[in-house]
């Protein structure tokens, strides 16, 4: 698997209408990032297929990925290449982290029924009741402004932010694996949740058989 790509919009250094390309690893590092203005990355054959290229087997990330996907489409048109990407939003990835966590709550509880001395379930990452935006989610969650050097960078980066906190409640709802009833219940940690690895899985899978596709041609 090779991780995400994150899109950002917004101006971009040169004060042009751009487009913010990071990669992001799977254990949500930023490992790359590219700005590209709106109307050569929608526009030029040559800068499309980089896009399409730089995001090939990797699954889009984003809040909400409709303008981003959208974009990602006009952009393999113009590129000459066939469309066929894989997302997952933070809001996809909170619910099932927050399912998970119920789960485990509810066998929980049914161990209280046999014993008191079982405690409670307490996590050191707490999920937000709700939030109605990739802002609103990062100042529940006490992060800092993304520190981009134009608005296009700090709009994807803040996504990136959001995918390494969503990590690590999920690594502090699997700690609870550590009670060994939950674990004979639900078995053993899984470095990301289902969704989550399906979609990387799938992603780098389709990069896989495009990129074959273009070497037989």
């Amino acid at each position: 698997m090779l991780g995400h790509a994150v899109f950002g919009s917004g101006t971009g250094n040169d004060g042009r209408d751009s487009i913010a390309v990071w990669h992001v690893s799977i254990d949500c590092r930023n490992v790359g990032a590219w700005i590209f203005a709106c109307e050569d990355a929608l526009h030029d054959s040559a800068t499309a297929a980089r896009i399409v290229a730089i995001t090939s087997g990797r699954v889009v990330a984003g809040w909400d990925n409709e303008a981003a996907l959208s974009r990602l489409e006009e952009i393999h048109r113009v590129a000459g290449a066939a469309a066929g990407t894989h997302a997952i939003t933070v809001q996809e990835l909170l619910d099932e982290i927050a399912g998970t966590r119920a789960e485990y709550q509810a066998r929980v509880r049914e161990e209280q029924e046999r014993s008191r001395t079982v405690a409670d379930l307490a996590w050191a990452v707490e999920l937000p009741e709700t939030a109605g935006s990739a802002g609103e989610l990062a100042r529940a969650a006490g992060l800092a402004a993304p520190p981009g050097s134009c608005p296009a960078a700090e709009d994807a980066l803040l996504t990136s932010m959001l995918l390494n906190w969503c990590l690590q409640a999920w690594q502090d709802t699997t700690a609870a694996l550590g009670r060994k009833y939950l674990r004979e219940t639900f078995g053993e940690p899984r470095e990301l949740p289902g969704k989550w690895e399906d979609a990387l899985r799938a992603a780098y899978a389709a990069g896989r058989t495009a990129r074959m596709a273009a070497v037989s041609r």
